[in-house]
Order: structure tokens, then C-alpha cells, then sequence
């Protein structure tokens, strides 16, 4: 074994609104578990404003899954069933100029699914879908925040756990840091370290491979209670991750770090990692 690499273990894996799975196609736009491809759809305001959840938490409380080309929606007591495959024939497109730089056109989900959420939202949307083949310019994947993937560690989380414990405050979850992939048996942190990352049982079998790009800088959405869609009232556990976190930026603490796919492929929960470090 070449000594640049060390090996770890796939402790979850994730699609959507943070829905734990077994495994994931790892393609270059982003993870897909089934029909459900991550971050495949927006919600906007009337003028295709996407909304933030940051300021409109209870977004984090809608579960959403795809099943033979039909989308079902659930947020409380109100249900919504959207057939994709009318949504793609319609081809009824917005475009938004306004999702972090980039330009897209995605398809209007119709009527139905503006009515669901604009009871959530209390004011007029709509439901977008993300199309790949109808990207105007720029657009690297799906409607995700900066890079396809996102990837933790478990002893990360534990040590953050482990300040907001002997702060009197409770656990959070992977569910608050929303990444595709955690990874365990390895130190906290580490992951900030990491250039490249292989999956498969051997290092030199044809693996997935993901280049590790840059940090994951946080903000107020960790402070979400996923279960309750509200803000924490002392934007915890971003306080405490601000002093236990190795990298900054400015005020943002990291909590993970970006990835490409390099070679596409599945990955299971309890595979291993392979991880080459920097300057190694």
C-alpha cells in the first residue's frame, strides 16, 4: 500500500433533505439514490427568487421522494403528488439568474405543487426542477450550494457534541450539517487535511475517486432544529463550532470540506475509504 493513503470507513450516506440511504451513484453532477438525485429541485417566490432556508427555516421539514417518475411531497398534514414526466413535457421553463451566480432554466412543477408550498411559505410560490440538458451557462450541477458533494466526518461531530455537552446543551446531528457522505475511524478534522479520496475495498482497483476542493464553510443553517424547522435562539451549535473548528474564514467556522467526482461509480455504507493528505 502506498503510504500517502490511508484507509476510513462510509459511516452514512445521504441524498435530499438529508434522507440517510445504503448506497449512492456518485456521478459528476452530484449523488443519486434511485429516481432521487440531490438537490434537484428550488423553491422560489413568484419572480423565481429562491428562498433561503436559513430565512425560511420550516423548508428543512419537507420530505420529499421520487417514485416512478412521481415526486411526493409531505410537510405536516399537507401532502402534494407531482407527475414528473407532464412537469418535462409541459416544458413550461423559468429562468433564474440568481442562484449563486449562476444562470439556469428550470421547469415550472405546476399549479399543484405552487399551492403546497406557498402554504408553507405563506406567500405566493412555486416548485422548480432542475434540468441539466436546458443549463444556460456556468452551472457546474444541480442546484447545489457551491460543489456537488459534501463530505464529514463522524469524529468531527462527536467533538463538536462534546463542547456543546459541557455547554449543558444537547446533541446535534449529521441532519444540521446535511453532508452526502460521513466518514468514521478516523481523527477530527481530518477530513481538512484530505486532497483525494478513493472508495473500494483495494486502493488499486478501478475505485470512485473524488477530489477534496475546498472547506465547508458554515452559517446559520446548522442552527435549525431539522426536526422542529426553527432557529436555534443562541444559533447553536454555530457558536460552539466557531471554537472548536481548525479552519476559518473570517467568522465562518468549517465543517467538512467539497468534492468532485473524478470517477463515477456506486459506494455503500461501510466501505472503504481510502484518503490521500496534502503536501504528501
Amino acid at each position: 500500500m502506498d503510504s500517502c493513503w490511508k484507509s476510513k470507513t462510509i459511516d452514512s450516506i445521504s441524498v435530499e433533505i438529508w434522507t440517510r440511504v445504503f448506497a449512492i451513484f456518485c456521478g459528476f453532477n452530484g449523488p443519486k439514490s434511485g429516481e432521487n438525485l440531490d438537490r434537484l429541485f428550488l423553491v422560489t417566490d413568484s419572480t423565481n427568487n429562491f428562498f433561503r432556508a436559513r430565512l425560511k427555516p420550516q423548508l428543512v421539514m419537507v420530505k420529499a421522494v421520487i417514485r416512478d417518475q412521481m415526486l411526493h411531497l409531505q410537510f405536516k398534514n399537507l401532502v402534494c403528488k407531482v407527475a414528473l414526466t407532464k412537469v418535462a413535457s409541459r416544458q413550461q421553463a423559468s429562468t433564474l439568474t440568481n442562484v449563486r451566480g449562476q444562470i439556469y432554466e428550470a421547469f415550472d412543477c405546476g399549479k399543484e405543487a405552487a399551492q403546497f408550498f406557498s402554504q408553507i411559505m405563506g406567500e405566493p410560490s412555486k416548485l422548480l426542477m432542475h434540468q441539466r440538458s436546458i443549463v444556460v451557462q456556468k452551472a457546474k450541477s444541480t442546484f447545489s450550494d457551491e460543489f456537488p458533494y459534501m463530505i464529514a466526518t463522524q469524529s468531527s461531530l462527536n467533538e463538536l457534541n462534546q463542547t456543546l455537552n459541557e455547554k449543558d446543551f444537547c446533541d446535534v446531528s449529521n441532519a444540521n450539517m446535511r453532508p452526502n457522505i460521513v466518514v468514521e475511524q478516523c481523527q477530527a478534522w481530518d477530513e481538512q487535511k484530505w486532497e483525494e479520496i478513493q472508495f473500494g475495498e483495494s486502493l488499486y482497483t478501478q475505485n470512485v475517486a473524488m477530489n477534496c476542493v475546498e472547506p465547508c464553510f458554515r452559517c446559520l443553517m446548522t442552527t435549525i432544529d431539522p426536526q422542529e424547522g426553527k432557529l436555534h435562539p443562541t444559533h447553536e451549535p454555530l457558536v460552539t463550532l466557531r471554537s472548536v473548528s481548525t479552519v476559518m474564514d473570517g467568522n465562518a467556522p468549517s465543517f467538512g470540506v467539497y468534492a468532485n467526482a473524478k470517477k463515477e461509480g456506486f459506494i455503500y455504507v461501510g466501505m472503504t475509504v481510502w484518503a490521500r493528505y496534502k503536501n504528501e
